[in-house]
């Protein structure tokens, strides 16, 4: 079940790793110019939920979204590979579905509505490896 979850936090300060695989679309009568993720709009951002991360949950997803022919995602989505966490799936989903996209585009240049894969990891950033020089206190 998709929940809603209000808590966003930077790429860069929660996660280790974010993949964004986008694979080519193909339409039965031609070749089309896959949708997207627009980044013109500055860091993507992906919630990964503080509860989660508390207890240790890392995984990957693999998903679809459905985007209008504007490149709005639709609210339809395919769930091909779960994190086997239900809070990282939702999160991972309800992110995707604020991101900006660019349309799909056909031979001749229309926009087109279509489904655009995606694969996101939650990773927690590593601990410091041991014996590594750590700031000294001031006194």
């Amino acid at each position: 079940m998709f929940h809603a979850t209000r808590q966003r936090t930077s790429v860069a300060a929660c996660l280790a790793g974010l993949a964004l695989a986008v694979t080519a679309a193909r339409a039965d009568d031609g070749k089309i110019t896959p949708a997207q993720i627009d980044k013109s709009g500055g860091q993507i951002q992906l919630a990964y939920p503080t509860d989660a991360q508390a207890r240790g949950e890392e995984g990957s997803i693999d998903f679809a979204l459905y985007l209008s022919a504007g490149g709005h995602p639709t609210g339809k989505f395919k769930l091909m590979k779960s994190t086997g966490f239900a809070d990282l799936d939702d999160a991972a989903i309800q992110s995707a579905m604020a991101w900006h996209y660019l349309p799909a585009r056909t031979a001749d240049g229309d926009t087109t509505s279509a489904w655009i894969p995606l694969h996101l990891e939650f990773r927690l950033p590593k601990p410091p490896a041991s014996g590594a020089a750590q700031p000294s206190p001031t006194p």
